[in-house]
C-alpha cells in the first residue's frame, strides 16, 4: 500500500470567558499530497503540528478579540456614566448661580 494523501483535523471547544453556559469552537483541517519517497508518518506529524498550531492560534485570537470588545464596552459605559455625572453637576452649578445673593450679611 502506498499512501498518497493525508488529512489532519484539529478542533478546540472552550468556555466563553464572559458568558456562563456558552462555548466557543474553532476547527482546522489540512490535506497534503505526498511526493514519492515522503515518509507518511513524519508528514502526518508535521501536518498535525501545523494544524494544531493554527487551531490554538485561532483560539487565542478569539479570546483576545472578546477581551478587547469587552474592554471597549466597559470604557464606553464608564464614559457615558461620567458624562451623565458631568451633566448633572453642570445643572446643579447653573441652578446655584441663579439663586440671588442674600442681602442679610
Amino acid at each position: 500500500m502506498q499512501v498518497t494523501t493525508i488529512t489532519v483535523k484539529a478542533g478546540r471547544t472552550f468556555n466563553h470567558p464572559l458568558e456562563s453556559y456558552s462555548n466557543l469552537r474553532c476547527d482546522a483541517q489540512m490535506t497534503a499530497t505526498l511526493d514519492a519517497g515522503d515518509d507518511p508518518v513524519e508528514a502526518t506529524k508535521q501536518l498535525r503540528q501545523t494544524v494544531e498550531t493554527l487551531c490554538e492560534d485561532h483560539k487565542q485570537e478569539m479570546l483576545q478579540s472578546i477581551e478587547a470588545l469587552e474592554e471597549r464596552r466597559r470604557n464606553n459605559a464608564r464614559r457615558i456614566s461620567l458624562k451623565n455625572q458631568i451633566d448633572q453637576m453642570q445643572g446643579e452649578l447653573e441652578s446655584l448661580q441663579l439663586v440671588p445673593a442674600s442681602t442679610g450679611f
